[in-house]
């Protein structure tokens, strides 16, 4: 790390973080078909850079990053194909948010 970067923060302790489930061997073993989303805080300026999908079938999916008010901020569509994958997002984070996915 640059301690003398303009984005330093010396109560950070970590330079990427990873969370969710280590791997997709949790729950009844079967794939989930409704809309899902991932409420956190962010006191400071962060990115979200990608994360892992795992889809029974080939479909397009919406990525949104919302604020506490459920307003969009950014979001992505892509055509991600069945199995493991993971998605490059690229959200600026700066306020409490939700990440959300649905498909069509």
């Amino acid at each position: 790390m640059n301690s003398t970067a303009s984005n330093y923060n010396s109560n950070a302790n970590v330079s990427s973080f990873n969370g969710g489930a280590l791997d997709n061997n949790i729950g009844s073993g079967s794939f989930f078909y409704n809309d899902q989303y991932l409420i956190f805080d962010s006191y400071d300026n962060c990115l979200i850079r990608s994360c892992d999908v795992f889809l029974e079938n080939s479909k397009s999916l919406t990525f949104e990053l919302r604020n506490d008010n459920g307003v969009v901020i950014d979001d992505t569509t892509l055509y991600v194909f069945a199995g493991k994958q993971n998605i490059i997002l690229n959200f600026n984070v700066n306020n409490i948010f939700k990440l959300t996915t649905w498909s069509f």
